[in-house]
């Protein structure tokens, strides 16, 4: 996508992608520790359903969905609804969890 920077894919990247993708969903129930998926519900690469579908394939019960208003893919780079914060804030907290 032009506005992320994706304005050229070379087919073997892309073709990796595929790849990794299918490892990943594969792998989803393996995890165990804590996790926070953040997704826009305006994203115009990823379609944003499917932070629902990572949610409910994942092993970890202690997991995190944040669905923020905005239209871009480009959360973290651009720390839209400041994503930046949020993270630290969800590490900080599990952190405190994990000492106490």
């Amino acid at each position: 996508h032009v506005a992320t920077n994706y304005r050229n894919m070379p087919v073997r990247a892309l073709s990796e992608l595929g790849k990794m993708l299918k490892v990943a969903r594969r792998k989803l129930a393996d995890v165990t520790v804590p996790v926070l998926v953040i997704q826009s519900d305006g994203d115009d690469v990823v379609v944003p359903e499917s932070a629902n579908a990572i949610m409910d394939t994942i092993g970890s019960g202690d997991k995190t969905l944040l669905m923020l208003e905005a239209a871009s893919h480009d959360l973290l780079r651009n720390n839209i609804q400041n994503t930046w914060s949020l993270i630290d804030d969800f590490l900080e907290k599990k952190t405190k969890l994990k000492d106490s």
